[in-house]
């Protein structure tokens, strides 16, 4: 039976100019991708940002290189949220993707979808994406890093990691608040993103 992968669309009715699912070439162009991410952002603030401060470098996950997508989001602008009386920085992908195959056995796919992160000039972070795997048939497992670096290094970063099964995506959300956002806004160059998958084996 042919396995079937369930997306993602950023909204049921996405303004004009936003991607409309996970695979849409739009998303590739900076101004959409921050787009996304203030959507994302105004959708969230209804939520709390008290779940904890970012974690120092040396506390996040090691990830191995080989089973890890690396990408860094280039923060050129920040952008006024008039009513809601902050500024913001951040920026989303529409999904990172790793691959394992194992000849005959089923391929393992997995995927962090409609991946948007962000910061605000009240120190409030946010990193929001939907988990998934699709085939595979050996225990797996994922991770999702995001790293703050300001001019003079990271400022701090947020970390999921966890088992993943197949057909079975989840909603994953990290939601703080920290000073030295606050503190460091307009310092921020970019974000970093990793995401990590392995089948036992792999």
């Amino acid at each position: 039976m042919a396995t079937s992968l369930k997306t993602y669309p950023v909204d049921l009715n996405p303004p004009p100019g936003v991607p409309t699912g996970v695979w849409d070439p739009t998303w590739e162009k900076p101004e959409v991708a921050v787009k996304v991410a203030l959507m994302t952002y105004r959708k969230l603030r209804s939520q709390s940002f008290d779940d904890g401060a970012l974690l120092p470098v040396a506390d996040l996950p090691k990830l191995a290189k080989k089973n890890t997508e690396h990408r860094a989001f280039e923060l050129v602008d920040e952008h006024k949220l008039e009513d809601l009386g902050v500024r913001l920085r951040g920026g989303s992908y529409g999904e990172l993707f790793r691959r394992y195959a194992f000849g005959p056995r089923p391929a393992a796919n997995f995927h962090a979808q409609a991946v948007s992160f962000g910061a605000d000039s009240e120190g409030r972070f946010f990193v929001d994406a939907q988990i998934g795997l699709v085939g595979g048939a050996f225990q797996s497992e994922a991770a999702l890093c995001v790293k703050f670096m300001g001019k003079r290094g990271a400022i701090g970063g947020v970390a999921w990691q966890g088992p993943v099964a197949s057909e079975q995506n989840f909603h994953l959300q990290m939601l703080g608040t920290d000073d030295k956002l606050r503190d460091n806004l307009d310092k921020l160059t970019e974000i970093q993103v990793d995401f990590f998958a392995r089948c036992t084996g792999a």
